[in-house]
């Protein structure tokens, strides 16, 4: 699914540089929700620092963006720590909410034999798994550009220029890709992370819901999700979705599990108008307390979600259908649900695993377990 979206590709003013390659490349970007608006999940980048060591000056910063940097922000660079003794070079550096990797390279091209940089992030809270990669990543990149082209000691006025595309696409993307020339020489993603362990086993009846708009279906998809995905509207359970996407309901439950680990979805239980709900202990402390809070609050044991839309219709009538409220507060764990459970002498089964599997509803399944002296609803 990653391959769905393709990276940002940042555009830089072609300029010569020795060798005869230039800086410069294009925009390739698919338009698409998930990546069309700044990205809510990732630390905002207050600045980017490049300092270096002068070999007459000693450490100093060269570039900076924004040029002018707000105070707070300006507080949290520490030219020590982004030109550290060289015994600290060569490794991660985090010192406040600021994150760098010193670079040093010896050779006998340079004056006292030396070159020391570092490109550095300050953020707006303490560095992250994402950002520590980013800065290893960038520091890599840029060795080999000055071990190729010598491109910071005698081009770092191209510098600037990546340092300007790295702050915007980072902060709006949270991805940026550079070129030189017609290489790829800069590619950062800023992935969260996500949980080492797979999501638990997913039932039949369990119904998927996307927590944030997912873009359609494009060429480069897995075949399987683009199959399955137009049929996740968080109604349709699992078994209905298989049916209807003509996908063995395996490989439904594998594209789903990538979805549930990379946090793009949750599960929730069959909507019917028979269930029932009840508040979390997690409901006072939820936030924000609007109007939707307020009425999932009037839930209560023996009401059914018929008779609570009856008793809040004036309420509902100004928000989202019961529907979507009850999906509302399952996904955010501020409601719960009371499941009806059958059971035997030798088996227990939920009444939504027995709607799903023979697609009736929930009345229609009691009128028939009501029916056999054999089974005990709990």
């Amino acid at each position: 699914l990653n391959s769905a979206v393709a990276p940002a590709t940042s555009t830089l003013s072609s300029t010569s540089l020795n060798g005869g390659y230039s800086l410069g490349g294009s925009r390739k970007r698919l338009e698409s929700p998930s990546n069309s608006n700044s990205n809510p999940d990732l630390t905002k980048i207050e600045a980017i620092v490049y300092a270096e060591f002068h070999p007459k000056q000693g450490p100093q910063i060269v570039y900076t963006f924004p040029t002018t940097l707000p105070e707070t922000t300006a507080k949290k660079v520490e030219l020590d720590y982004l030109i550290p003794k060289k015994s600290i070079c060569g490794r991660l550096v985090c010192f406040g909410s600021t994150v760098g990797f010193p670079v040093i390279i010896q050779s006998s091209n340079y004056d006292r034999n030396v070159f020391i940089f570092n490109l550095a992030f300050v953020l707006s809270e303490p560095p992250t798994l994402p950002y520590k990669r980013a800065a290893s990543i960038l520091a890599s990149r840029l060795r080999d550009m000055e071990a190729q082209w010598q491109f910071l000691s005698k081009n770092k006025q191209h510098l600037k220029g990546i340092i300007r595309e790295l702050y915007s696409d980072l902060n709006r993307f949270g991805e940026c890709s550079i070129y030189v020339g017609d290489y790829l020489t800069i590619q950062i993603r800023l992935s969260r992370v996500f949980p080492q362990t797979l999501p638990d086993t997913i039932s039949d009846e369990a119904v998927p819901i996307f927590l944030k708009p997912m873009p359609g279906p494009h060429e480069s998809w897995d075949k399987t999700v683009g199959k399955v995905l137009p049929h996740i509207n968080g109604v349709n359970h699992v078994r209905k979705i298989a049916e209807m996407s003509h996908v063995d309901i395996r490989l439904v439950k594998a594209a789903l599990q990538h979805f549930l680990f990379t946090q793009s979805a949750a599960l929730i239980d069959i909507f019917q108008f028979s269930n029932q709900y009840l508040p979390t202990t997690a409901y006072d402390a939820f936030t924000p307390k609007d109007q939707r809070w307020q009425v999932l609050g009037t839930l209560r044991y023996g009401l059914t979600v018929a008779e609570w839309a009856s008793q809040q219709a004036a309420c509902i009538a100004r928000l989202p259908d019961a529907r979507h409220l009850i999906a509302y507060g399952l996904v955010n764990g501020i409601i719960r649900r009371l499941k009806p459970v059958a059971v035997t002498k030798r088996k227990t089964a939920s009444l939504d695993y027995l709607c799903a599997m023979n697609y009736c509803s929930q009345a229609e399944m009691l009128g028939s377990l009501n029916k056999d002296c054999r089974i005990v609803l709990q």
